[in-house]
């Protein structure tokens, strides 16, 4: 009934004799006595079943907003929504507010603007960090090329070379011929690194193994310190019978076992200073790549004297991309 609601500017909310919530009510008593305008449950104490006791002190009040909702009124109701999941930092405070609350509140507008600021950042920075792991930790140790350059070692990732899918290196790297080519060309150190995936991958290039084969193989997860125990009575337990396919199997497993018999790196008939200066400058590149930053590179600083030498082997290596080294 409309005596249950009580408007009153010396009281708070008010509901019949049941509940009066006075003004300045967290330094005032205020009072509580349900039975008369509301029903309380059997056996319950009518001034002491909400608070407790029959006077009491607010700490604290929170205000909700009550609207009808049909058809008829959908596009207000949609209006209301709309303003009602507005982001907190873009809301302008009206008069209904005292001065000193509209204070406090643009206060906390403005620390949630800035705190959702430095989040964006710090999510863009841990998106970016994620970039830079995946190009360059989480790569497999089969995707490594090894170069002796005129008798220097060198090594770089395969996606780094990738950059510049046109470069002769991307092309010769990126060649299904090479791929096979080199498909047993590991070295034994290597081969113990390897991952379940990497495993499959050699299984998967054995020319001659059949398809069951390969499947029946790749169910049992193994890494290369792995492989690189099996013999005859393994594959046997793994459900490999036919002897031509073990003798197939051990051959290509005794060719892994051989540490020294494989060919480990490239041969490049360049000067070292010229290519290692190359390596390094792809591989800042893919760093920037990694991390989204599109910040030009400066061109690798080259001494004098080598300096011609250098533009013509980025020419032969990389003839439609020269000027990405000037």
């Amino acid at each position: 009934s409309q005596s249950i609601r009580m408007n009153n500017c010396r009281f708070g909310p008010t509901f019949g004799s049941d509940i009066c919530v006075r003004d300045r009510c967290n330094v005032t008593n205020s009072t509580l006595s349900i039975g008369c305008a509301y029903e309380i449950p059997p056996e319950q104490n009518k001034q002491t079943f909400l608070t407790g006791r029959l006077d009491f002190r607010v700490a604290e009040i929170e205000v909700f907003s009550v609207s009808q909702h049909n058809n008829r009124k959908r596009d207000a109701s949609t209006s209301q929504l709309q303003h009602d999941t507005e982001p907190f930092e873009t809301i302008i405070f009206d008069d209904n507010f005292s001065e000193a609350m509209k204070a406090v509140l643009k206060t906390e507008q403005r620390m949630l603007t800035e705190t959702n600021k430095d989040l964006r950042k710090l999510r863009n920075a841990f998106e970016q960090e994620k970039g830079f792991i995946r190009f360059f930790v989480l790569g497999e140790t089969m995707d490594i090329i090894n170069f002796n350059v005129s008798g220097e070692l060198m090594s770089i990732n395969k996606a780094t070379l990738n950059l510049f899918k046109e470069s002769v290196l991307a092309k010769q790297f990126n060649d299904p011929n090479w791929a096979k080519e080199e498909s047993h060309t590991y070295t034994l150190d290597l081969v113990k690194k390897w991952s379940p995936n990497e495993v499959l991958k050699w299984i998967s290039s054995i020319d001659g193994l059949s398809t069951d084969t390969s499947k029946l193989l790749s169910k049992h997860s193994m890494n290369g310190k792995e492989l690189l125990t099996l013999d005859y009575e393994a594959l046997k337990n793994f459900g490999i019978t036919r002897p031509p396919t073990l003798s197939l199997l051990m051959k290509e497993v005794r060719e892994l076992q051989k540490e020294g018999n494989h060919r480990e790196s490239f041969l490049i008939e360049q000067s070292a200073y010229c290519f290692g200066k190359i390596l390094d400058h792809l591989r800042l590149r893919a760093m920037c790549h990694a991390l989204q930053d599109p910040t030009p590179l400066p061109p690798p600083a080259i001494d004098e004297p080598h300096q011609k030498r250098f533009k013509r082997i980025v020419e032969f290596y990389f003839p439609g991309n020269s000027d990405a080294f000037e």
